[in-house]
């Protein structure tokens, strides 16, 4: 019997927002969802 696959939804859940329109809109903004991690000690890491 083959297995079968269902798909329930998409989407996008970003650092800019969830939802496509959320997104974009902030990204043709100029707004970026980069920043410094500040939650835990970073500091042995090569990349912050």
């Amino acid at each position: 019997m083959p297995r079968r696959v269902v798909i329930t939804g998409l989407g996008l859940v970003t650092p800019l927002g969830c939802g496509v329109e959320a997104s974009w809109r902030r990204l043709l903004a100029g707004e970026s969802g980069a920043r410094r991690v500040e939650e835990f000690d970073v500091s042995d890491l090569s990349c912050q």
